[in-house]
């Protein structure tokens, strides 16, 4: 499954009053609207959603990060935890991508 590439970026629809995710790339239409208990909520998810591109990528970057300094031996002792984080966030990209 892939997710529509590179940014993303929230408007305020007016006339269907609701917050909305659009590519900044134009031409690849809305990603998603938002609605919520009020706007506040609303902005606030938005946002959420329109980072997700940057936090897949964050988490990506991580992942590798976490793996490639489980292997140096001068944090033999931190291995398993460095492990359980790269798995942990090995999931976490596993549930936004699969």
């Amino acid at each position: 499954m892939k997710h529509t590439q590179g940014e993303w970026e929230i408007h305020y629809n007016k006339s269907r009053m609701l917050w909305e995710v659009w590519p900044v790339e134009r031409g690849l239409g809305r990603i998603c609207g938002i609605t919520g208990r009020n706007q506040e909520e609303e902005q606030a998810n938005a946002k959420l959603i329109a980072a997700a591109p940057k936090l897949l990528l964050a988490c990506k970057v991580s992942e590798t990060c976490f793996r490639k300094l489980a292997r140096l031996e001068i944090l033999k002792s931190s291995k398993h935890v460095l492990l359980d984080n790269a798995s942990l966030i090995k999931a976490a990209i596993a549930a936004a991508t699969e």
